[in-house]
């Protein structure tokens, strides 16, 4: 069903990769062939009758996992053709969308079409010509939306060109020809993936001859033509075209005004924005309390600037004066990380065979999407770099610094950098078959969510003492909590109540005492990226519920540490698996003679080592560096 995904497979063999590699296919038609397939899998599963008692852990956990199904095999977004979410075009964060990993799916299939003949590059050629007939289909997709009122506002509109800029950054800025340095092409376009075209003579001349180019001036032409063009053609038509179609805010808000009864075109007038109502008090609102004194200037933060600023060195020359006050926050963050660390030891187990904490270090980096908030990206198993705490540079002004004790909390240690990249380093499934590809493949973000605001509160807020003395942080932690309450009404009502954007930032404005830059992208986010935003305060409660049905039924046997290692050894679980296996694990807590309850609380022997990836079978140039998924970012 995706064969653009087919080296993420295993087992696979280059030759498989040869024979069924296809570029993403967008058109309307695929995808419901795609829905259809997906929703007589689920339902074919939904007919099997389990004995939940009667699996092992490994087995339970595999068979819970089938419902992505329902989320069409893990990509929510744009690919459930009766959701017709497809034609909006890029969210905010270019989150989960497949034309947005197009580039990473160009770098692991088509390095195994190395050519050795004229024949071979032809078929790279025409590989690469089905790119330019994936990004062509997505913008007759973006035409249909149009005709069918599935639009997105106008500050969607805007904030989606920067997701889909992160994805292809140098096409970005630089039009077609930044397909020569984009990075998943650096292995085509360098001179060694033709050498073996170029070592046979015969061949090289008669591709000269049949074409009037060599090689190698060829396949640029083919990177620009099929690749850089097509991709710049995107851009150019969601800035130029599309986006007189984008709505007002006052027009529609999200998906519970979609489809609009009529298109819209250059429609002017300013958003029913309501005036702050002035509740921040003066201390909030003092110049201390951000890690800017100043404004930033104008040349720092406008589009030349989030052109000019995508990397740290271009940010000290071209962002000098954003760079200089980001140290600060990169300080500050640094030092709640400390303070929290030591404050979680009672909370997990460090050493043993139930160890639960990663080895990894966390670093603080800057992000320079403009649409970004903070985030998390895990490492590996192996950590050949360090997890990185990402904070956005090009935020209106940086802080507040009430807040950083409660977002390093989520973003880090207790939160996402305990939990995804513990699980990277002690909870992967590492026996191989299809029961590990099920385990990589998946993302839940309820549990994942959910565990980051579980570790603000009440691992953090309730459990330590770190909020004594200094009440202005512990206002940012109920603040922060009162936000993802918040988001469950803003993101249900935006997109099922006709909620108002309006409507969405007076809920900020009245109940958080936010009126700043920070609420209007918030909003934006939830009305790009539907259904995420409420996945934060469903997986805490679930988590909390869990937790107090485990320490009502243990009593004085209830263990924090026990507790966290049975909840996060499951992995990116569903939240009705982590219910299955909580109360499996009460169940054996409690009597020890149940059969199966010693792979439950005396789990087997860890491998030390996950079965071997062959990776690719047949691949010998690339077999110590297979294709492998990429890492997702975890937001605030």
């Amino acid at each position: 069903m995706y064969p653009n995904k087919i080296a993420y497979k295993r087992p696979v063999t280059v030759e498989e990769i040869r024979r069924k590699y296809r570029a993403h296919d967008p058109s309307p038609a695929t995808k419901r062939r795609t829905t259809d397939r997906i929703k007589a899998l689920l339902k074919g599963s939904d007919e099997f009758k389990v004995d939940n008692t009667k699996l092992k852990p490994r087995e339970a956990k595999a068979w819970r996992k089938l419902d992505f199904c329902q989320y069409m095999f893990g990509k929510p977004y744009d690919m459930n053709y009766y959701a017709g979410d497809y034609m909006l075009g890029p969210n905010l964060w270019c989150m989960m969308q497949p034309i947005c990993t197009v580039g990473g799916e160009i770098s692991a299939n088509l390095r195994y079409f190395r050519p050795n003949s004229t024949a071979d590059l032809e078929t790279l050629r025409n590989k690469l010509m089905e790119i330019n007939s994936t990004f062509t289909q997505y913008i007759t997709n973006l035409r249909y939306g149009v005709n069918a009122g599935m639009v997105r506002t106008v500050e969607q509109c805007k904030r989606g060109i920067n997701g889909l800029t992160e994805s292809y950054p140098s096409i970005a800025f630089k039009g077609a020809l930044g397909v020569y340095t984009e990075n998943f092409m650096g292995e085509l376009l360098d001179s060694k993936f033709l050498s073996s075209l170029m070592n046979n003579t015969d061949e090289a001349n008669k591709w000269r001859t049949k074409y009037g180019k060599t090689a190698s001036e060829s396949l640029r032409e083919f990177a620009l033509e099929y690749v850089g063009k097509p991709i710049d053609n995107l851009f150019r038509y969601l800035k130029d075209e599309h986006a007189k179609y984008c709505v007002p805010d006052t027009v529609s808000s999200g998906l519970a005004s979609l489809p609009l009864p009529y298109v819209y075109v250059n429609v002017s007038g300013k958003t029913n924005d309501t005036e702050a109502k002035k509740l921040f008090q003066a201390r909030l609102k003092a110049p201390d309390m951000s890690y800017n004194q100043q404004p930033f200037p104008a040349n720092e933060s406008d589009e030349d600037a989030h052109r000019l600023c995508r990397s740290d060195g271009a940010a000290m020359i071209f962002c000098p004066t954003r760079w200089r006050e980001i140290q600060k926050w990169f300080v500050k963050a640094l030092e709640a990380i400390s303070l929290l660390d030591p404050r979680t030891v009672n909370m997990f187990y460090f050493t043993g065979p139930k160890i639960t904490t990663p080895n990894c270090p966390i670093k603080v980096g800057a992000d320079y999407n403009p649409s970004a908030s903070a985030n998390y990206e895990s490492s590996g198993a192996s950590c050949l770099q360090s997890c990185r705490y990402n904070i956005p540079f090009f935020s209106e002004n940086y802080g507040p610094v009430y807040e950083e004790m409660s977002t390093c909390a989520h973003e880090a240690r207790p939160g996402h950098h305990t939990q995804v990249q513990g699980l990277e380093e002690h909870f992967r499934d590492k026996c191989g078959g299809v029961i590990s590809w099920v385990d990589n493949i998946n993302y839940y973000v309820a549990f994942t969510e959910g565990w980051g605001l579980y570790a603000e509160n009440p691992l953090v807020g309730e459990d330590t003492n770190v909020y004594d003395g200094i009440p202005l942080e512990k206002y940012g932690m109920l603040k922060w909590q009162i936000w993802r309450a918040l988001r469950l009404i803003v993101d249900s009502g935006l997109h099922y109540k006709n909620l108002t954007r309006a409507d969405a930032l007076k809920l900020f404005a009245d109940f958080a005492w936010d009126t700043s830059a920070l609420a209007e992208l918030e909003v934006t986010r939830y009305q790009s990226a539907f259904g995420q935003a409420t996945s934060y305060m469903i997986g805490q409660q679930q988590i909390v519920q869990l937790r107090q049905y485990a320490e009502k039924e243990l009593g004085k046997d209830f263990s924090l540490k026990e507790f966290h290692y049975q909840l996060l050894s499951q992995g990116s679980s569903p939240l009705s698996h982590l219910k299955n296996s909580i109360e499996r694990y009460v169940s054996c807590a409690k009597d020890k003679t149940i059969s199966g309850c010693s792979d439950v609380l005396d789990p087997p022997k860890r491998r030390t080592r996950p079965t071997e990836d062959k990776g690719v079978l047949g691949d010998y140039i690339y077999r110590n560096n297979p294709p492998r998924l990429p890492m997702l970012k975890h937001y605030v």
